[in-house]
């Protein structure tokens, strides 16, 4: 029992020499090539790190020995800058749409009142739209207007939007009656290019060029957006 206990302790004796020389021959081989590890976790962190081995202090306050060269500033000689996205010049043109000058086909729906003018109206429903048209074949917005001004009060009108305007009189928009005369800009300038006829809680009926004839709501967004005034015949 003596003699094992004794050969324990010369086992211990000797692996603790051969841990400390160990421990020794290592740290003179770093101070032999003026790397030994820094005492303090606040060492300076070298801007480039130009051979492995050499410690680094992470932002843990940990120390890191790199096994390769860590360039923390620099990239080495040759390294090859690759772009992630392409230069804004090269990005196509956005294709926006040109403005909607006719507004899109709806199904007409005829106003849940009634007085003359819709009475008179109904039977134009769905005509076509034709350009210098008068009749159930085909007709344009002034030409519908006019007609609708001799069935209702057989009052003849010019057949031109701007002549239409020039022999009425504005009137306010709280002053609407049946029969007015709307007057639209439907293709980006000042004039008149569009008219309608009234009928009543601010619905109205035309000949539309991609409709033909129909109502619409003077709520609509397209119309309320193009809508100049309204003008009253004098009879």
């Amino acid at each position: 029992m003596k003699k094992h206990l004794f050969y324990s302790n010369q086992i211990l004796w000797i692996t603790l020499i051969l841990a400390a020389s160990g421990c020794q021959s290592r740290r003179g081989a770093l101070q032999a090539r003026g790397t030994a590890p820094a005492t303090s976790a606040s060492s300076t962190i070298p801007s480039i790190s130009k051979e492995a081995g050499q410690k680094i202090v992470t932002s843990t306050g940990l120390p890191y020995w790199p096994p390769g060269p860590v360039y923390m500033v620099d990239a080495p000689t040759g390294f090859e800058k690759v772009a992630l996205l392409p230069p804004l010049t090269s990005v196509p043109p956005m294709q926006v749409p040109p403005p909607l000058l006719n507004p899109p086909p709806r199904p007409f729906r005829l106003p849940k009142f009634s007085n003359e003018w819709v009475e008179a109206s109904k039977s134009w429903m769905g005509t076509p739209y034709r350009v210098g048209g008068q009749s159930r074949n085909g007709i344009d917005c002034s030409g519908y207007a006019a007609q609708l001004h001799l069935d209702v009060n057989k009052t003849a009108l010019p057949h031109t939007t701007s002549a239409q305007r020039d022999i009425s009189v504005a009137i306010g928009i709280g002053t609407f009656q049946p029969g007015d005369l709307l007057f639209f800009n439907t293709q980006g300038e000042g004039n008149p290019t569009h008219v309608g006829v009234y009928l009543g809680e601010r619905m109205f009926t035309h000949a539309g060029a991609s409709s033909g004839v129909t109502t619409a709501s003077l709520d609509d967004s397209y119309w309320a957006s193009r809508f100049l005034g309204a003008r009253r015949i004098n009879r």
